[in-house]
């Protein structure tokens, strides 16, 4: 199966897991209905997940499982002037894990953390980029801002 397949797979097996958590329904089917895309175009999702989500930054507080990264990530001007979508993913990602800490649902913070662990690494090797030696590298990194 290459990775783009099992990228479009893994989003949508991440949205029915949401689903599952109750968290926001009203903004998951948004998110259902966004995924339906994947249908007439296949790429498009890996595709604006890897430019606008694979910073070594962003990758990096994913595999901390850095909630608070997320909660308290405040743009700056030129992301807010060219990564609109980067913003709103962002923002969606705050929303979500906010109310899920307000709620004290632990398991299901980890649980997202698990599954854009998963969305990385497929996007990371559609890239042709080596996922487990690049996590391994941010991981070692010391010079990431913090």
């Amino acid at each position: 199966m290459s990775s783009l397949t099992q990228f479009n797979k893994s989003i949508h097996e991440f949205v029915a897991d949401l689903k599952k958590m109750n968290v926001l329904p009203n903004e998951i089917k948004k998110l259902e209905t966004y995924i339906e895309v994947t249908k007439i175009n296949a790429r498009l999702l890996i595709r604006n997940f890897q430019t606008f989500f694979l910073r070594d930054l962003f990758v990096f507080k994913v595999l901390q499982d850095d909630a608070n990264f997320f909660i308290n990530y405040v743009p700056n001007d030129k992301e807010l002037q060219n990564d609109k979508t980067a913003l709103q993913l962002i923002q969606r990602i705050q929303h979500v894990v906010t109310v899920m800490l307000q709620n004290n649902q632990m398991k299901e913070i980890t649980n997202t953390f698990n599954w854009l662990k998963i969305l990385v690494f497929h996007a990371y090797n559609d890239l042709g980029i080596d996922s487990t030696q690049k996590f391994k590298s941010l991981q070692m990194n010391t010079n990431i801002n913090n």
